[in-house]
């Protein structure tokens, strides 16, 4: 598979966004409070001829965002999802996965404080530091 990139400095997680659509995805929402990063990715969807299944959306999930997902994904620091978990349920059928990726290790356990009531971890992962969780609602 090649997948081409517009920017190289695009974030993460709207890049995945577009990797998943070339996987076989049947669409996918990016959102983002950069404007940049989501113009970019917009514009790399469009190169890798998925641009018809890519919604890049500027702005706050909550705020913007309506619908229910399959996979729900947090790439950013520990506060910002912790902030995002109390939405995310809103945005999560019975079985979706919610990964949440770029919490520095030090700070996992305060994650795994706000996940504890509606939440259940599924998998964890943790490379130099950081760590990713995958959850499903209980």
């Amino acid at each position: 598979m090649r997948f081409r990139l517009r920017h190289r400095h695009l974030k993460n997680l709207l890049i995945r966004r577009v990797a998943g659509l070339l996987l076989g995805a049947g669409s996918a929402v990016g959102v983002d409070i950069d404007a940049l990063a989501v113009k970019t990715a917009v514009a790399n969807a469009e190169i890798n001829h998925v641009g018809d299944k890519f919604t890049g959306i500027c702005g706050n999930l909550a705020d913007k965002v309506t619908g229910t997902f399959d996979v729900v994904v947090a790439n950013i620091v520990a506060d910002v999802v912790i902030l995002l978990t109390k939405d995310a349920p809103r945005f999560m059928k019975p079985d979706t996965v919610y990964i949440m990726s770029g919490i520095i290790d030090t700070r996992e356990d305060d994650v795994l404080a706000c996940l504890a009531d509606k939440f259940e971890i599924i998998d964890r992962k943790e490379e130099k530091g950081w760590v990713a969780l995958a959850a499903k609602l209980k």
